[in-house]
């Protein structure tokens, strides 16, 4: 949204604004969270399930809010210190705000509406699109009344298309958001059975969603759905129609092979030779998305060739997970129970990314789906029995038993349990496990993973670091975007990746596209080798007595000395290997750290060349201050002094080998230094290296490090806190609360009586010194604090933020400092938002 006054934001919504002075800034962006406040925002206070919005607006302007937007009997109550602009209705005022932004739009608009189906599509269409125009789509999937105008608000003013999805979950909502978003054309997935018990029947459904044309003879609709009912309610329409898979109007595919990880396609262009493209899913339904999204894209005008190229990194989005390993090595899925068999067949395959070839795979059915009709029950049977599911274990209700019953039609040979609760099951899944096994629990969205886990299996640990997948993979189409399709990604994941979790954060990378992994040591290598993770892994620390072992795990060592090099060629010679042992060579052009001087660089290709065992297959540096603009003209030198070694390789007859020397801020900060591939550290983890870079890139924070109150205390003045009793409570006495994370675990001891940590939402100070296990933090000002109530260290979880920048910033140290001092025993949640 472009700039506007907050005097101006109060006649487009309607409102009557007080507490301004003409000093007051423009506002510039919207939020619906007091935490999450970023210069020029307003804050709209909306009433929710749990709470209500106003209850933080007095938070929001003391966390740098430009203004907040008040329900009118809520606004003349409440008097906070600033801008103020009441309505009638704050979310029919940000629906309003939402339409006046379209209104100076003059992007392309397309909606994506269905019952499921549209994420994928929209991410696949953006893909498609970005390869030569600026496009913006929904972050995530904002498609409801609320959705919809925080994402379009969102829309940049210059870019050429804007993709929203749409949803409509009852009848006349579909009405609303055409209002709002008013789409030139329109993409129909299909018509599920979400939300259809809302509806008089498919006939009345199709029609909700498919109003959101609005009748436009100018726009055209792509429809995935084949089924008559859809096709019947399209005929209605003045808006001209294409159907999925019809060759001669729009592009189609043709499904030539697919194995458990991708689908080879031929693509038919109206009017243009065949192609080809290989998308990483195989499921049908997944592909009707992306064909769909493709057939759109054509309409829009993008060449065949150029289509077929964005599609070769496209990787299909994942549903919303979280994913916990266990001390004993056996993994907990938990997905959001659904009666749609695409969303269940996805959650299914992203799970067994997570398993080993030794490992059993269990799903646990924990919500009775008795409003699922009996085509959708027999369906998710399908889904199951397709799926090679060791075993079920259910709760005893009819459509239970019906998946069941479709299993054994099917003669899956899955074996399915049944049980009359929760407890009765516990025990018989927690003796089952065993090292490597995958449990996917399919429960209701409003559980937790911490709740089913303390349910069906054991409590999680009190101190848990959450690491967002979807943060992840956003991060990485980021840089994608930034460096351009013809620039490799390679992700570091040294250091337990950066603190988090090696393992599955490399998986989640390999899905998200990533091009190699870098890590620092042999064994950290071979521990994702063994782990079946099959990119490409250069190994930047190994030494000359380890190439034995570089070579067998099919490791790529960064070569920075003479004995290193000859080590690798004699183990080459006698290794067995077919193909050369590919290695990257190290220039020191600066750092003074690792790395041939530029000279002897040249004199080492010089003994490689004409060497058959091995194969250079990289050329790199480093550099030392590429996040220091002070130090831009030294970082410049560097870049010109390894541009000449690799000239020099050039010239003595190396080809194809990968030029590297951009870290994540020289991939920000330096266009010319991203040669043939970056390496991407902390800012896949959506952390900034420093102040400079955070302008130049939006990225996503990954990591949530998060405890949990243990115990409430109410102090009287004078008493002392901790070891030292270095805190004494003042006149009035404090309400303190016990948190179960020290400095063991990953809070530093130089926080003590100093920083901060989020309790609800607020900011609560760390009092006296933190122990080794745990910590007090003053409660007073939180009245909701109780036992057991999260407690936000850094990240976003929960609605709050802590930057973990600024916590660093406190202590006088880096975010890398920070991530990786986060010891074993605090426990990692994967998520999926």
């Amino acid at each position: 949204m472009d700039a506007v006054s907050i005097a101006d934001l109060a006649d487009i919504v309607g409102g009557r604004m007080t507490g301004w002075t003409p000093q007051a800034d423009l506002v510039r962006h919207v939020t619906i969270h007091s935490q999450h406040i970023m210069q020029g925002s307003v804050f709209f206070a909306l009433p929710g399930a749990r709470t209500d919005g106003h209850k933080f607006a007095r938070d929001a302007l003391a966390n740098g809010a430009v203004g907040v937007v008040l329900a009118e009997q809520q606004g003349q109550a409440l008097d906070p210190d600033g801008a103020v602009v009441q309505v009638p209705d704050p979310l029919e005022a940000l629906q309003r705000l939402a339409k006046w932004w379209r209104s100076q739009l003059s992007a392309t608009v397309v909606a994506v509406v269905g019952s499921s189906g549209k994420t994928v599509t929209k991410d696949a269409l953006v893909q498609i699109l970005g390869a030569d125009r600026r496009v913006f789509g929904t972050p995530g999937s904002f498609n409801s009344k609320l959705g919809v105008p925080l994402a379009l608000l969102d829309c940049p003013a210059d870019c050429d298309v804007a993709i929203l999805e749409a949803a409509a979950t009852e009848p006349g909502e579909m009405s609303l958001l055409q209002d709002i978003i008013r789409p030139d054309h329109v993409v129909f997935t299909n018509l599920g059975t979400r939300h259809a018990s809302n509806f008089a029947g498919p006939e009345a459904h199709a029609r909700e969603l498919l109003s959101i044309t609005g009748g436009d003879p100018q726009g055209w609709l792509v429809i995935g759905d084949p089924r008559p009912v859809v096709r019947s309610v399209a005929k209605d329409l003045v808006t001209r129609s294409y159907h999925r898979g019809d060759a001669t109007a729009i592009p189609a595919f043709t499904i030539l092979e697919s194995d458990p990880r991708s689908t080879l396609a031929r693509v038919s262009f109206p009017g243009s030779a065949d192609g080809h493209i290989a998308i990483q899913t195989p499921f049908e339904e997944v592909l009707m998305d992306v064909e769909v999204a493709l057939a759109a894209s054509w309409l829009l005008g993008v060449e065949p060739g150029t289509a077929l190229q964005a599609l070769t990194d496209y990787v299909p989005t994942e549903t919303r997970m979280e994913v916990w390993q266990s001390p004993e090595g056996w993994t907990v899925v938990r997905d959001v129970a659904t009666t749609d068999a695409v969303t269940l067949g996805t959650a299914l395959q992203v799970s067994r990314r997570l398993a080993r070839r030794s490992s059993r795979f269990s799903v646990v059915l924990s919500d009775p789906l008795e409003a699922c009709k009996t085509e959708s029950v027999h369906a998710l049977g399908r889904t199951l029995g397709s799926s090679k599911v060791d075993s079920i274990w259910a709760l005893e209700c009819a459509s239970h038993r019906g998946i069941g019953e479709t299993l054994s039609a099917m003669g899956s040979g899955v074996e399915v349990r049944y049980f009359a609760s929760l407890e009765a099951m516990r025990p018989a899944l927690r003796d089952n496990l065993g090292s490597d096994d995958i449990v996917l629990i399919e429960s209701p969205r409003e559980r937790s993973l911490a709740d089913v886990t303390s349910i069906l299996i054991e409590p999680l640990a009190p101190t848990r670091l959450y690491i967002d997948r979807a943060a992840l993979e956003s991060n990485v189409i980021a840089f994608r975007r930034l460096v351009g399709p013809q620039v490799q990604l390679l992700a570091m994941v040294k250091g337990l990746a950066y603190g988090t979790n090696a393992i599955h954060v490399s998986r989640s990378l390999q899905a998200a596209g990533i091009d190699q992994l870098g890590v620092a040591t042999v064994d950290e290598g071979i521990a994702l080798r063994r782990a079946e993770v099959t990119l490409p892994i250069l190994v930047t620390l190994a030494t000359s007595t380890e190439m034995d072992k570089v070579i067998r795990n099919d490791l790529t060592p960064q070569i920075y000395t003479s004995s290193m090099l000859d080590a690798v060629i004699s183990h080459a010679r006698l290794s067995a290997r077919r193909q050369p042992v590919k290695i990257h060579l190290e220039v020191e052009t600066g750092m003074h750290r690792t790395g041939f001087q530029p000279d002897d660089a040249i004199k080492a290709l010089e003994h490689l060349r004409g060497e058959p065992s091995v194969s250079l297959a990289g050329l790199m540096t480093h550099f030392a201050c590429a996040d220091e603009p002070d130090e831009d003209e030294f970082t410049l030198e560097q870049m010109t002094r390894f541009m000449k070694v690799a000239h020099a390789a050039e010239e003595l007859g190396f080809k194809d080998f990968i030029k590297h020397a951009a870290n994540t801020a020289g991939a920000i900060r330096f266009p010319a230094a991203r040669l043939d591939m970056v390496r991407i550290g902390l800012g896949l983890y959506g952390v900034y290296p420093s102040p400079e870079i955070a302008h130049q890139i939006e990225l996503t924070p990954v990591v949530a490090l998060v405890s949990q109150v243990v115990e409430i205390q109410d102090l009287s003045e004078g008493d002392r806190v901790g070891y030292g009793g270095t805190y004494r409570a003042p006149a009035g006495g404090r309400r303190v609360a016990v948190v179960a994370a020290g400095y063991h675990d990953c809070v530093p001891r130089c926080l003590s009586n100093f920083g901060y940590v989020s309790v609800d939402g607020r900011k609560c100070r760390i009092l006296g010194r933190v122990s080794m296990d745990s910590m007090v933090v003053d409660v007073s000002d939180c009245p909701g604090a109780a036992v057991g109530s999260d407690v936000l260290i850094y990240g976003r979880h929960g609605g709050s933020s802590v930057s973990i920048e600024e916590v660093a910033a406190a202590m006088d140290t880096i975010p890398y400092e920070l991530l990786s001092r986060v010891q074993p025993r605090v426990l990692r949640v994967l998520t999926q938002h």
